[in-house]
């Protein structure tokens, strides 16, 4: 689950999640749509975290298959989406 701060599309592990998203989309003509869904860490429930969503004509397992290897990208890129903003402390400096 990344924060608020790691989920901008302009970055990693965004970025990258939403080009793979789009390569599936254009190489397979029976996959419709592919989301990736950044999650909401703030959210008041237990599975707040980044999801996929992928809408075929095609086969479960094809679908399945594709998913996965969402899921694989997502975990080599998740330390990318766990900014760390530095201390109050710090950016009240940079401000005065």
């Amino acid at each position: 689950m990344w924060p608020p701060t790691g989920t901008g599309t302009a970055n990693d592990p965004m970025n990258s999640l939403e080009a793979h998203a789009r390569r599936l989309e254009t190489e397979s003509p029976e996959i419709w749509a592919v989301n990736v869904v950044a999650g909401f860490s703030f959210a008041d429930t237990p599975d707040t975290g980044v999801s996929f969503v992928l809408a075929t004509a095609g086969s479960e397992a094809t679908a399945r298959a594709q998913l996965d290897t969402l899921v694989r990208q997502a975990l080599i890129l998740q330390s990318l989406g766990n900014i760390t903003d530095p201390p109050v402390e710090e950016v009240m400096k940079k401000l005065i």
